[in-house]
């Protein structure tokens, strides 16, 4: 997110961010966007995670030292008006220098609902080859296997607990790129498909 300035003046110190007007990814994925269930479809899902790879690339590679976010999550990814994602709150981040081993042992952050971890349930329904049965109904009716499972693997590959079997931010950024163009090209497959062909005129 761009930051355009802090105050100084009050009590607390105040830094001021751009303006997102469509809040965060948290709220449109759980249905608390204006109280109004807002369903994101499968290939803005995919645009959102490539956009947050960039910027999680950008961190890693882009400086000097290398940025650590430690604390990506859904609230705290923003989307602006044409719903390009803000990476925000790098409150926890650290910056090391290039070549220092520091997150050797550093686990991805594990997700509960109620009692349940959904870390845990992924890795479990990956296991038993049943992952489309706990994917959202609009990515099942959007999505096809082949995009579906592409992503589903490269997830399974970034909660690995051994920092050296997880891939790197650019491969990550890279294949998501490449699944988002197959959605693509898929869609538009199916809407040449639907057009009715031209007729001649002789």
């Amino acid at each position: 997110m761009r930051l355009y300035g802090c105050c100084l003046e009050t009590e607390i110190p105040m830094l001021v961010f751009e303006l997102i007007s469509n809040g965060t990814l948290f709220n449109h994925l759980h249905g608390q966007c204006n109280e109004i269930p807002c369903r994101i479809s499968w290939l803005d899902c995919v645009r959102i995670a490539t956009k947050t790879s960039y910027a999680l690339y950008y961190m890693h590679h882009g400086r000097p030292r290398l940025i650590f976010h430690l604390n990506v999550k859904s609230s705290n990814i923003f989307l602006d008006e044409s719903w390009t994602a803000k990476l925000s709150n790098l409150c926890f981040s650290i910056s090391i220098a290039s070549g220092e081993d520091f997150f050797q042992g550093h686990h991805p952050t594990e997700m509960f609902l109620g009692h349940i971890n959904l870390v845990d349930c992924f890795v479990l329904s990956m296991e038993e080859n049943c992952i489309l049965q706990i994917v959202d109904d609009k990515v099942l009716s959007q999505g096809s296997n082949e995009d579906i499972h592409a992503f589903s693997e490269l997830a399974l590959r970034c909660i690995k607990k051994n920092g050296d079997e997880r891939p790197a931010m650019r491969e990550v950024m890279l294949e998501l790129r490449r699944i988002q163009l197959l959605i693509r090209s898929k869609q538009n497959n199916e809407i040449g498909s639907t057009q009715t062909p031209l007729r001649s005129c002789n």
